[in-house]
């Protein structure tokens, strides 16, 4: 009797994932002995591997390169020029050529969305600032991670998912892979007690991952079904743990977002988030001296007392406040095409996606990248008002825009789940727009 389904998915890259368990175990055991050409080639089977398993179930194939998302850096990272390999970013670009008929006819037939063409305009600028790059390798590895692999996402999810059916089960095994994540980080925090680096992602990317499943089973009514309430709980477990500050203001305001959205004012809502994110921005900027803490020991950050000390907050904001002012003081030196993506001395992020998005592309790219949103949202806006899925989502979506505010967007996580969710709604807004034309096709031939 055939294997049916969901049940098939399961049975086949189940294997696949306990093959990458073993891997994981191995190389963690290993640590720096293991051998590049090794690693290279164990990418190379893993590769043949899931090809193997992608004629078995193509859509099964979808949801696992998307699961695969929390352990990109748990195989370990190869490094190839100023691209970085690892079974997410292979799984993207084999997605990519997959698609790429379908979406460069998007592009010649008039099909492309007005938000597409943005999106493909801001990579453009970027690209254009990262030529005229001092430093070309290392502006070409951030634009490779921070802006290629999340933009090939979007447009690779957007057009392979063509089902309803296909869409629930990407998503569900989505959630599923963050689950087993979230389990790791349980662990990991039991030993350590303090928040931890899980599989090679740091906390706060660890957080960007768990509020998906956190949002989505709560917004969507799954919790009521065993499943999904063993995944709502481990997430809430492995979410406290990470103790992000932001995400956990945010999610106490994602019910207040959720219906805003639900309304269909979703591009309202981050049309006045940028505004006022922009504004705040500015304010923290020309203070940073005023809110540096009386007080402060390092050590508390890795503990509760980040979330419960006042002065932690305080010396938080401090040390992003000097940032902002000398990112600011870069764009205003190139304010038209900023000075293109970079990573100074001792700096990770600008912990403030409107001072990186100026910073790196100026003005031009500024207002491209949040033209980009606000034209996505306005579209996404009619839908969410009838669809929890599409609205659940962009709840997610502005939850991660909030706390990038604060800890900035052109690094980890936070592109790359951005606009992975981004080409999954845009997936789900395509098949209810067909779906609407069925229905408008059978009741006129009634």
């Amino acid at each position: 009797m055939a294997v049916s389904g969901m049940k098939k998915t399961v049975l086949t890259y189940g294997v696949f994932g306990l093959l990458m368990a073993l891997q994981i175990g191995i190389f963690y055991s290993l640590g720096s002995k293991l051998d590049p050409a090794v690693l290279l080639s164990v990418l190379a089977f893993d590769a043949v591997v899931l090809l193997i398993f992608i004629r078995i179930d193509f859509v099964g194939a979808i949801g696992f390169i998307a699961a695969l998302l929390p352990f990109s850096k748990a195989v370990g990272d190869f490094e190839l020029g100023f691209i970085t390999l690892n079974p997410y970013v292979l799984g993207i670009l084999f997605l990519a050529v997959l698609a790429s008929r379908r979406i460069i006819f998007s592009f010649f037939s008039g099909r492309s969305s007005r938000a597409d063409k943005l999106l493909v305009a801001v990579a453009l600028t970027y690209l254009f600032s990262t030529m005229f790059s001092t430093d070309i390798l290392g502006s070409g590895y951030l634009a490779f991670h921070a802006l290629f692999i999340p933009i090939l996402s979007y447009f690779a999810f957007q057009h392979l998912i063509n089902k309803e059916e296909d869409w629930r089960k990407v998503t569900s095994i989505l959630l599923t892979g963050i689950a087993v994540f979230g389990l790791f980080t349980i662990s990991k925090f039991l030993v350590s007690e303090t928040r931890v680096t899980v599989l090679g992602i740091p906390w706060i990317g660890a957080a960007t991952l768990l509020i998906i499943p956190l949002v989505s089973i709560v917004a969507l009514g799954k919790w009521k079904q065993w499943f999904w309430l063993g995944i709502l709980v481990v997430a809430i477990c492995a979410f406290i743990a990470t103790f992000s500050r932001m995400y956990m203001l945010m999610l106490l305001g994602a019910p207040f977002i959720y219906g805003i959205i639900r309304k269909g004012h979703a591009h309202k809502l981050i049309a006045l988030f940028f505004i006022g994110s922009l504004l705040l921005t500015i304010v923290l900027a020309s203070m940073p001296a005023g809110l540096e803490p009386d007080n402060y020991s390092r050590d508390d950050e890795y503990g509760i007392e980040r979330v419960t000390n006042i002065d932690a907050w305080k010396w938080a904001l401090s040390g992003r406040a000097y940032s902002y002012q000398e990112g600011l003081s870069n764009f205003l030196d190139k304010p038209l095409f900023g000075s293109g993506l970079y990573k100074g001395e001792g700096m990770i992020t600008r912990h403030n996606f409107n001072v990186e998005w100026l910073e790196y592309s100026g003005l031009l790219g500024y207002f491209l990248y949040t033209g980009f949103f606000y034209t996505y949202f306005k579209r996404a806006s009619a839908f969410a008002k009838a669809d929890k899925y599409v609205a659940a989502n962009l709840t997610i979506i502005l939850m991660v825009m909030g706390n990038s505010a604060t800890n900035g967007f052109m690094h980890g996580m936070m592109p790359l789940v951005t606009m992975l969710l981004l080409g999954l709604t845009a997936a789900r807004i395509r098949i209810l727009w067909v779906q609407s034309i069925q229905i408008g096709q059978r009741r006129a031939n009634a």
